[in-house]
């Protein structure tokens, strides 16, 4: 599971690029990694997303996004893509992976409300719910 993690962004069509931090709220940055949050209680949350991401080498070379928001039943977190185009059709392993990733966060730092994984574009806007590829 953990070499799956790893090479979660190596084996996707799937890469994390800066987005504009305009219009985001606020922000944890550390290295490459931005964690966008909107609500100042969701900091720790941020922050412990961006440790994680870390720690589970999930960052590339190249700068990454996140954006974290909390909703009445669960948080939502949006990856942007790298070729939107094509995350519709990526093959069912690659998208096990996404699932699989999900379902890490919500053993792990997304206990007590889980969350969603979103593939978005640049602007944070949702193209496709992970559970629903």
């Amino acid at each position: 599971m953990k070499k799956k993690l790893a090479g979660l962004f190596l084996l996707l069509t799937l890469a994390l690029i800066t987005a504009c931090s305009s219009g985001y709220g606020n922000k944890v940055t550390g290295g490459n990694l931005t964690v966008f949050f909107a609500d100042r209680a969701n900091e720790e949350k941020a922050t412990q997303l961006a440790e994680y991401w870390r720690e589970k080498k999930l960052t590339g070379n190249r700068a990454q996004s996140i954006r974290l928001l909390e909703g009445q039943q669960s948080y939502h977190l949006y990856l942007i893509a790298s070729n939107p185009d094509e995350i519709l059709s990526l093959p069912p392993h690659e998208r096990q992976l996404l699932i699989d990733l999900q379902q890490a966060l919500n053993e792990t730092l997304f206990r007590q409300k889980p969350c969603a994984l979103y593939i978005s574009d640049t602007r944070f806007k949702p193209i496709i719910k992970v559970n629903d590829l």
